[in-house]
């Protein structure tokens, strides 16, 4: 039995077509366009349309780019969480796959567009939408699932052992805070106080202090070997709490002129949100398709081993943190089309135009640039590793001096240091997970702790975690390989497979 509603209403249609009649005819329609499709014997492609352009939608199907003449008619995939329309192009689809059936020689078939559906292999009729959906229907990514932002993208202050002074380089209204060593001399602090104001250039409150190094000095270049095609990652969903932090975030970018939109993109990535330690949502980019098809850049990275034995052994220390140290470098201008990422519901697409957080060899190029600012003040008075910067001194008279000639060169070059994690002046500070100091080295206790109260390994993947913390500190236990010599025969277990 079939029921009819009768509505006083205007419609947008002269005839329903029925199921029966559409899967006879072996066509596809499009409400939303408000066009058939149809496919002929001999290969060919007919598109019937309504009307030039589709009846005004309404609010929940509401997306500019399922309007414009230049792009076509798309297949409408289904909805987002907000109701917005999730589509590919048709005419994109069909001419990529129509050229690659000529090239064997073949002419493509409708029953060829549903061979890859999991209903055409029961029998049944495939649904062309269905076919063109990629992905799992994941559940949104709500805001208490967001994990943890990486260190390298956290605030956090310089791990020192001296009580630290906060210095105000700013005025009451616009406050610029820095910190250096509480238990400095008086006078001492007073001249270090007066080279901070001199050089507080050298330093970013703010993504928008950031212009970033010359372009004729550095650019980041993304070069993909020939066989990978460009891949765009099917959308991921987000709660409507999440997504309103990632645009927050997004504008925030926009304003910094760090990303900007993104048209007709090849690539395309997924992001992923971060949580700060303060709560802030930050977002990374998910590059792992982008950085399989790029080739490793085989720039020599400096031993940490090294750096922390040549940061030990100095009467005075001042530690420093490039702010975002990666988006101070730019990606060259033919490739920034590469790092394009979507955002959730209708924020849009967006490129990097500076070098993201996750993207390959971006370590690379940027120790390259800090080698070439800081070439012949390295193992003399300054350690750099990436954009971690200790400048180092044998006494405390020229520790000032050895400041100044780093802040000349940062202020030549434009190079930008994060102020909330910087320390000046200090005796003992944390530099790449050792505590160097006047004396030597030292082990931070903080990765101590973790391998004394790590729980007894169940598996193989346990096993490998904590050997990956005692090879760490290796140097400071006797005959470290001998004592893990009895983990060896664990390693060669199955990846899941557990202890007996």
């Amino acid at each position: 039995m079939t029921a009819f509603f009768v509505v006083e209403t205007t419609t947008h249609f002269n005839a329903l077509l029925g199921r029966d009649w559409i899967h006879g005819s072996m066509c596809v329609p499009s409400s939303l366009h408000q066009f058939l499709q149809f496919w002929h014997d001999d290969g060919s492609v007919e598109i019937v349309q309504a009307n030039v352009r589709p009846f005004m939608a309404s609010a929940n199907v509401v997306e500019a780019k399922f309007y414009e003449d230049d792009i076509g008619p798309l297949y409408f995939t289904g909805s987002d969480k907000n109701g917005r329309p999730t589509g590919v192009s048709a005419q994109k689809l069909i001419d990529l796959w129509a050229h690659d059936a000529q090239a064997d020689g073949e002419h493509p078939t409708i029953a060829d567009f549903f061979s890859l559906n999991e209903a055409a292999e029961h029998g049944s009729t495939a649904n062309l939408v269905e076919f063109l959906h990629e992905g799992p229907e994941d559940d949104a990514l709500e805001l208490e699932e967001v994990e943890l932002a990486p260190s390298e993208m956290d605030d956090s202050k310089a791990e020192v052992q001296d009580p630290l002074l906060e210095i105000n380089l700013g005025t009451e209204d616009n406050h610029r805070p820095i910190y250096i060593d509480g238990l400095m001399e008086p006078e001492l602090r007073a001249k270090m106080e007066e080279l901070l104001r001199e050089f507080k250039d050298c330093f970013a409150w703010d993504y928008t202090e950031m212009p970033g190094l010359s372009r004729d000095f550095v650019e980041h270049r993304l070069p993909t070997v020939e066989d990978f095609k460009p891949f765009k990652q099917p959308p991921r969903r987000m709660s409507a709490e999440v997504e309103l932090q990632v645009k927050e975030e997004i504008v925030r970018l926009v304003k910094a002129k760090f990303i900007r939109p993104a048209r007709y993109v090849e690539w395309l990535s997924n992001i992923v949100p971060v949580k700060k330690k303060t709560g802030a949502i930050r977002i990374c980019v998910d590059f792992r398709n982008l950085n399989l098809a790029t080739p490793k850049d085989e720039y020599p990275m400096p031993m940490a081993d090294l750096l922390v034995d040549g940061a030990a052994k100095h009467e005075i220390l001042s530690f420093m943190d490039g702010h975002s140290g990666y988006n101070q470098i730019f990606i060259a201008e033919e490739d920034v089309h590469k790092t394009a990422f979507k955002c959730p519901g209708s924020i849009g697409t967006f490129e990097y135009v500076v070098m993201p957080f996750g993207l390959k060899n971006v370590g690379a190029t940027y120790q390259r640039a800090m080698n070439a600012i800081f070439h012949d003040m390295i193992s003399r008075n300054i350690e750099v590793y990436i954009d971690d910067v200790v400048i180092k001194s044998e006494s405390r008279l020229g520790h000032l001096d050895d400041l100044r000639s780093a802040f000349e060169r940062m202020r030549r070059h434009q190079l930008k240091m994060n102020p909330k994690k910087c320390a000046f002046g200090v005796s003992a500070g944390n530099f790449l997970g050792f505590l160097v100091h006047q004396r030597g080295i030292e082990i931070d206790k903080n990765k101590a702790k973790a391998i004394i109260d790590a729980p007894p390994p169940k598996n193989k993947k346990g096993v490998q975690s904590l050997l990956g913390q005692i090879n760490f500190l290796r140097r400071f236990i006797d005959n470290s390989a001998g004592k893990v010599e009895p983990f060896s025969s664990l390693l060669k277990l199955k990846d899941e497979e557990k202890f007996r």
